[in-house]
């Protein structure tokens, strides 16, 4: 749920301010703070496509720490971080499909 223009909460009736893009959520009850749950097939291909991700990032992440070559430079902490965020979201994808 998306828009632009001025809503009422419809559990507790406080006034939902406009947010472009963004799921619309209540400050005051916290009504739609919790999006609305993807349901993903349990398949042969997703487990195996959750899987070989997860080898292969956390090969390519042992790697860069193994490099000889490594510098604590910016570009290589914004590497570190990225695949931080990579594992954490694939974490969160697992969970939801197999909770």
């Amino acid at each position: 749920m998306t828009t632009s223009s001025h809503q009422t909460c419809p559990q507790c009736s406080a006034l939902l301010l406009p947010s472009d893009g963004y799921t619309v959520w209540c400050q005051q009850c916290s009504w739609n703070l919790q999006p609305a749950q993807i349901d993903v097939p349990d398949t042969l291909i997703n487990r195996l496509h959750l899987r070989f991700g997860d080898r292969l990032s956390k090969r390519l992440f042992d790697e860069l720490l193994a490099s000889p070559n490594l510098r604590l430079g910016w570009p290589n902490a914004w590497m570190i971080a990225g695949e931080l965020v990579h594992q954490w979201v694939v974490n969160q994808y697992r969970d939801m499909m197999y909770a």
